[in-house]
């Protein structure tokens, strides 16, 4: 079953800087910066405001898998320039 438009937002700390350019996702922070390529054709990207967006028009469960693995990768880059990461 298709779902029209699925839409996930995730908030971004005030001392991390985002920055797309296509098809990387490039955060920064005090620890360092992380370089992901997010290139998909169905899945989508956008920084709204303070927030990075992710969407999917006519989504199939597949494309609600990648998007959610996709959240899960950003949002571990997101802690990892803030935190870091420790062994």
């Amino acid at each position: 079953m298709k779902v029209k438009k699925l839409e996930e937002g995730i908030d971004i700390p005030e001392e991390t800087q985002v920055k797309l350019e296509y098809p990387f996702l490039i955060v920064k922070g005090e620890k360092g910066e992380l370089k992901k390529n997010m290139n998909d054709k169905r899945i989508k990207l956008r920084i709204d405001d303070n927030k990075i967006m992710l969407y999917a028009n006519n989504a199939t469960k597949r494309d609600k898998t990648k998007l959610r693995t996709y959240k899960a990768h950003i949002k571990n880059q997101l802690s990892g320039v803030s935190k870091g990461h420790i062994y």
